[in-house]
């Protein structure tokens, strides 16, 4: 199962891309996060642990799978049955970024549970991409 949301931010790159690998200041901005800690040490890159708690889930450890600066951030994780990859792409428009978010679950969990959580992966997304379009586009 995969879904997308795409957001247009009037925000130059730089900024949308410094709040987007900024992983521990996310619960300033977003929602959809709680708390964030990093158990790699800094920068941000390829094979970087990250341990991330959202609203009415248990923390999950997130691996950094690919990371182009200004580009695209990847990252997985796993759980009993359950794999999940998320991305953030950045594509520069005129007047700013296309800001998109995607995710992709696989496994037996999403196969049977998948209608069930698909509203809710939704709006998150939604919401995630509204508030990095608040905290990006504030003066």
């Amino acid at each position: 199962m995969i879904l997308e949301h795409t957001l247009h931010i009037e925000a130059p790159v730089e900024r949308v891309w410094a709040a987007t690998v900024d992983v521990e200041t996310w619960p300033d901005w977003t929602p959809t996060v709680t708390a964030v800690r990093k158990l790699s040490a800094d920068p941000l890159a390829p094979g970087s642990l990250v341990r991330l708690k959202q609203p009415l889930q248990r923390a999950a450890d997130w691996t950094v799978t690919e990371l182009v600066p200004r580009e695209r951030f990847v990252w997985e994780t796993r759980q009993p049955g359950l794999r999940i990859v998320a991305g953030h792409f950045l594509t520069e428009r005129e007047g700013g970024i296309d800001n998109r978010l995607r995710v992709e679950m696989s496994g037996p969990v999403a196969i049977l549970f998948g209608w069930l959580i698909t509203g809710l992966v939704r709006r998150a997304l939604e919401q995630e991409n509204s508030g990095l379009k608040r905290h990006c586009e504030k003066p």
